[in-house]
């Protein structure tokens, strides 16, 4: 498993692939994690103490190890100037002499790979385009959200609704009264007009 994570397989995926379940490894980080904190306020800690505090140590050194690998890996390619491509030609000269031409070509810097490692590690908060997009919800003046229950906020959007119709039924010549279906006997189109 520690293998795997060196090079950058998941945790979980890691796990599954060499039989241990999700849950007893985190159990075993746990118990880890737990012995550290015993160590280091200078306590003893017994065999299976120890093992579990070992356990953790590999995990994470394993985990940064691949962080490690695979950040060069991105600054590689932030910076470029690795050799891609080498051709050696020799052949004789007009004078007889053999000569040798090298030709190298080399990849370009990718500013694609610095602002990625930008984004999700270096400087996250200033590059990142999650953390730049972020929505703030507030209250009346900036203040906090006032949460009220189910019930209130419904009774006062009915309350709402009512003095909108009323203020609409004022409006209108004659006042508004819903129609009712019962009510419409008969009908006829008096003008067309022009439908723009």
């Amino acid at each position: 498993m520690l293998e795997e994570l060196k090079v950058g397989v998941p945790v979980t995926a890691a796990c599954q692939h060499v039989g241990i379940s999700w849950a007893s490894h985190q159990r075993a980080m746990d118990a880890g994690r737990d012995a550290e904190q015993l160590a280091e306020r200078g306590e003893p800690l017994d065999e299976r103490q120890e093992l579990y505090r070992s356990y953790r140590a590999d995990v994470d050194r394993a985990r940064a190890e691949a962080v490690a690998i695979h950040v060069a890996l991105v600054g590689q390619a932030a910076h470029g100037g690795k050799l891609v491509k080498e051709v050696i030609r020799r052949y004789r000269n007009d004078d007889g002499e053999m000569v040798t031409e090298t030709e190298r070509e080399y990849t370009r810097p990718d500013w694609r790979a610095s602002k990625f490692l930008l984004s999700v590690s270096v400087a996250r908060e200033e590059f990142s385009e999650r953390h730049r997009a972020s929505v703030e919800v507030t209250g009346a003046g900036g203040g906090p959200v006032e949460v009220v229950p189910a019930e209130v906020a419904i009774q006062t959007i009915a309350q709402r609704l009512q003095a909108v119709a009323a203020t609409q039924a004022k409006q209108l010549p004659g006042g508004w009264d819903p129609p009712n279906d019962d009510d419409i006997t008969d009908a006829e189109l008096v003008d067309e007009g022009n439908v723009a």
